[in-house]
């Protein structure tokens, strides 16, 4: 708060040092004598002091000098030029003046409200993040609002990024639709957001494949989901993260816009910090349940990581 006014104060008071600096260089010398100065070299070879005739010397009065440069006698010393020094005073004022400039634009810039510069706000303001309906009727609009949102990280906050492997999601009359889900949440206080992704296949087998391409798969629809707080529920203590929540799914067709497939699933998620990839950043490992059915992450590094905010 008081650091501008400290620097304008400093500036001005250089100005005023500077300004008296000036005047001074502009005023005549008092230490000589503004007179004729008269040559007694002659007298002195003549009558040295002490020998008969010799005139006194003088008792007071100002400094006589003992040589005069190479002039005519009766004429007056010539001026120091005053103009030495005025680039180094014209210099400093300019500094000076720059200084007071700058603590100026800082007082300037401080937020009335709060006293602090006003690209630096004291809280972060985050939008509110819009809600999620429950249980939305297929193609209904509105999809996809979240599906670029994410929370900045402070500190105690987490983010954390995983796929799965392969799970069930319907049984048909013949084989099954599997998907291979992936999961983000991040946090930043007590909001949290998360987002789903459900490429899905069907399989003429009874369960998810390892790899649904070399099992014969046929590639589905991918599906998406987006939920915030309150409606996701997320807890952190430092090493283990957990979320859960009814996930509405939506998709994209191309050339349309999202719209919701009428799909609720309910999803739980619990991540855990393993290895230290870099600061703040670790190899996460994590269950996912859906539907009744868990698996485990994939395990690849470094797609699946925890990062701690600092």
């Amino acid at each position: 708060m008081t650091g501008p006014l400290i620097a304008l104060g400093v500036a001005v008071l250089g100005l005023v040092v500077v300004g008296v600096g000036a005047l001074a260089a502009r005023s005549p010398s008092r230490g000589v004598p503004d007179r004729p100065l008269r040559d007694d070299l002659p007298a002195f070879h003549a009558r040295p002091p002490g020998s008969p005739g010799a005139p006194a010397l003088p008792s007071g009065g100002p400094p006589v000098l003992l040589a005069v440069p190479p002039s005519e006698a009766g004429t007056r010393l010539p001026a120091v030029p005053s103009s030495a020094g005025r680039p180094l005073l014209v210099l400093a004022a300019v500094v000076l003046l720059v200084l007071a400039a700058a603590a100026g634009v800082g007082l300037a810039t401080r937020d009335a409200a709060g006293g602090e510069p006003a690209g630096r706000p004291a809280v972060l303001r985050l939008p509110a993040l819009p809600p999620v309906p429950g249980s939305p009727s297929p193609g209904q609009p509105g999809a996809g609002r979240l599906a670029f949102a994410s929370l900045p990280l402070g500190p105690g906050d987490v983010a954390a990024r995983l796929g799965f492997d392969g799970v069930v999601l319907e049984r048909q009359a013949v084989g099954v639709t599997v998907t291979y889900p992936s999961v983000s949440v991040t946090t930043h206080g007590a909001l949290a957001l998360a987002h789903v992704r459900l490429p899905t296949f069907n399989c003429l087998t009874a369960d998810a494949p390892a790899d649904p391409l070399a099992a014969g798969c046929v590639p589905s629809v991918t599906e998406y989901a987006d939920l915030p707080t309150p409606a996701l529920r997320v807890s952190y203590d430092g090493t283990h993260l957990s979320m859960e929540g009814r996930f509405p799914t939506y998709v994209r067709p191309n050339g349309t816009a999202p719209h919701y497939t009428g799909h609720v699933y309910a999803l739980t998620v619990g991540a855990r910090a393993g290895d230290r990839l870099r600061q703040g950043v670790f190899a996460a490992h994590g269950v996912l349940t859906l539907g009744g059915q868990t698996t485990r992450s994939s395990g690849r590094a470094p797609l699946d990581v925890l990062r701690r905010g600092e």
